[in-house]
């Protein structure tokens, strides 16, 4: 079983456009820096972007977070509530996780706290895509997610949209299959028994051609309009602010 969930993590990655857009921006706005302290990835679940943060940040220590243990977990804790000394990272991430959190505002105050000074968090969140059911909560435009990091106190580095029309339209399709096929009783930790194996692997052969698809249909949005009003979700880098409360 651990080598069916490992090639459907090996899936994942290669053929899904969200994980090259958010790889592509950890290399162009990360890959220069010389950062020091601890690179801490809130809820990282499979913790699918830890070799891009390792290898853009090498100086750093990457520390894979979540409350629920796993396998690529290194510290068991709530996004709110932290076991680590102030100041003591240099680095930190949401990757589609901050929707799932009730106390946003708790969460980016304990991620500010834990930053040292001029320490940064990248923040990978939703928009307009299906409603995930692992208690989705939020959904953001990108001027509100900037008004949301402005109030926690913190600066803007770079915000680029996901997508366009044609994601939204190729990505939606590509989750139907494991929407109708896969229990996700709770989200990616649904159950690993052999009938599970076959409606996931079924859910990938049919999701695949859209997969696929959906790299010509992010190549087009982004030749169509360089700033989308129409966008799945975005990645935001923003930088602690000095003084703030």
């Amino acid at each position: 079983m651990q080598r069916v969930i490992a090639a459907y993590r090996s899936f994942l990655s290669a053929v899904v456009p969200e994980r090259h857009m958010v790889r592509g921006f950890i290399a162009r706005h990360l890959g220069n820096q010389d950062a020091a302290g601890l690179c801490l990835d809130i809820g990282a679940g499979t913790a699918p972007f830890a070799g891009a943060l390792r290898q853009a940040l090498p100086r750093s220590r990457y520390v894979a977070i979540d409350r629920i243990p796993s396998e690529p977990v290194d510290l068991i804790a709530d996004a709110t509530s932290l076991p680590l000394p102030t100041g003591s990272a240099s680095f930190a991430c949401f990757f589609q996780v901050l929707s799932h959190v009730p106390d946003m505002a708790g969460a980016l105050a304990e991620v500010r706290r834990v930053l040292a000074p001029d320490g940064q968090i990248l923040i990978v969140y939703p928009f307009l895509i299906p409603e995930c059911r692992s208690r989705d909560l939020w959904r953001w435009t990108m001027p509100g997610m900037e008004r949301l990091l402005d109030e926690a106190g913190f600066d803007i580095v770079a915000h680029e949209p996901q997508g366009g029309i044609l994601s939204w339209l190729t990505g939606t399709l590509a989750v139907l299959p494991g929407s109708l096929l896969i229990a996700h009783r709770t989200g990616w930790r649904s159950g690993r028994g052999p009938i599970d194996s076959l409606r996931l692997g079924l859910a990938l052969l049919l999701s695949l051609p859209f997969h696929l698809l959906g790299f010509a249909a992010w190549g087009l949005d982004r030749m169509l309009d360089r700033k989308p009003v129409f966008y799945i979700g975005a990645m935001v880098l923003a930088r602690r602010r000095h003084g703030s409360a």
